[in-house]
């Protein structure tokens, strides 16, 4: 068996680069430095390589400048941005099945 290459939801994506207005970023800007196609993001099934959002944070970061950047940006996201894991995770009857249910399906 071959690893494959770990993959998010595009909504995380897509909620990272909505979030980019408020940080006074551009987002075509940000995609472009990190060599995204922003247009994935409107395929809400859509898979992307966790590598690409892994380099579009170290785009934001360097713009940004900001201490609070992770945090800002966290409490913008909702478990419904990853998809059919966020809402397994949603459903859980508590935090620890939540974590369970994730783990599980990232393997998938």
């Amino acid at each position: 068996m071959t690893d494959s290459q770990p993959t998010i939801a595009s909504g995380a994506i897509a909620k990272l680069l909505a979030t980019l207005p408020a940080l006074g970023l551009d987002a075509r800007e940000v995609c472009a430095a990190a060599a995204f196609d922003a247009r994935v993001c409107e395929q809400i099934d859509a898979r992307v390589p966790l590598a690409v959002l892994h380099t579009l944070w170290e785009v934001v970061e360097t713009r940004a400048g900001r201490a609070d950047l992770a945090l800002m940006s966290a409490e913008r996201y909702q478990p419904s941005d990853y998809g059919l894991v966020g809402f397994v995770a949603m459903t859980s009857p508590s935090l620890g099945d939540a974590v369970t249910q994730v783990e599980r399906y990232m393997r998938l």
